[in-house]
Formats: C-alpha cells, sequence, structure tokens
C-alpha cells in the first residue's frame, strides 16, 4: 500500500523516513516512505487527505478533515488557531508566504479541496482575480488600446469594471 505523498499521516505535513526494510507487521515496505513520522501515529488529528488523481499533471491531496461548504477550503487547528488546510501545508513545506498585498494561493489544480503544497501558487489578490477571470494577454491588451468605458468592456469580456480598470492602470496583468 505505502504513502506515495511521502507526508506523515497524522496530518501534520512532515515528511516521513524511508524504510530500510520490510516489516508486514509494522506495515513497513523496504524503499517506501512510512506513514507517519517517529511518534505520531498515536495522534488524534481528524485531519488529514486521500491522494487521488484528479486530473491534473500529479495527484491531488483531497483534504478529508473539516471543509467550508461555501469555499470548498479544507480547514485544520494548528496551536489553537483555525487555519485553511492549504496554506497550512504549503507554509509547512515551502515556508512563510513571500510578503506582498494580500498575499493568495492559487489551485493550480483548480481543485479546492486538494492541500497538496505542488498544486499551490502564491500571488498577489488582484493576480489571483485576475487568474480566475480567464483573461489571456491578449485580451488584456485590447482592454489597454480600447476607448471603449469600463462598464462597456466588462460587459463585453464577461469580467467586473473593476479589473477593466485594475489593466488599465497596471495593477493586474502587468504588461
Amino acid at each position: 500500500m505505502g504513502n506515495p505523498s511521502g507526508l506523515c499521516k497524522c496530518g501534520c505535513g512532515q515528511p516521513t523516513t524511508v524504510s530500510r526494510w520490510a516489516s508486514t507487521a509494522k506495515g513497513y515496505e523496504a524503499g517506501e516512505p512510512r506513514d507517519y513520522v517517529r511518534g505520531h501515529n498515536g495522534r488524534k488529528f481528524q485531519d488529514g487527505w486521500d491522494v487521488r488523481d484528479c486530473g491534473y499533471d500529479t495527484p491531488c491531496w483531497v483534504w478529508t478533515g473539516r471543509v467550508d461548504r461555501k469555499t470548498g477550503y479544507g480547514w485544520t487547528r494548528r496551536t489553537g488557531v483555525d487555519a485553511q488546510a492549504h496554506r497550512v501545508l504549503y507554509q509547512e513545506k515551502h515556508g512563510p508566504l513571500p510578503p506582498g498585498h494580500a498575499i493568495e494561493l492559487h489551485h493550480l489544480c483548480e481543485n479546492p479541496t486538494c492541500c497538496n503544497p505542488d498544486h499551490l501558487e502564491p500571488l498577489t489578490l488582484s493576480a489571483h482575480r485576475f487568474r480566475h477571470s480567464k483573461m489571456t494577454p491578449e485580451k488584456a491588451e485590447l482592454i489597454r488600446a480600447s476607448s471603449e468605458t469600463h462598464m462597456a468592456l466588462a460587459r463585453k469580456f464577461g469580467v467586473s469594471p473593476a479589473l477593466i480598470w485594475m489593466i488599465r492602470n497596471g495593477r493586474a496583468y502587468e504588461q
């Protein structure tokens, strides 16, 4: 069975060691990552994820703990504070988010329940909104070149007038 993610199944997000020998009693397979970091198999976390193929290049880690019904994001509790699971796991693997204006983590796999840190990309809030607008560089160039009003362009491209303003003022999809 193994542990293809190589991360502790207690939900802590730490990488496990690779077993040097096989033990059916302990569930170890030689050369494969263990299921838990030493001492973590007794923890009582209700958090966790299942590794599943959801159509992206690599498997998603689908959150099996608490999920927000509106956003689809998983939530976990670390050091007494509730936090979005994908943000916690991203920071545990890659370190703190870069400083900037309201950093968002964009799901490259487009699966909000996924907490695989390799499926996440830090973006500014405006860049994240732009990415979700399905805007292309060609459309942004047409918007910058157009003399039409913000409202007319928003209707034409199916985006908000605020995004049109951000594109024209170099705050979204910079040239």
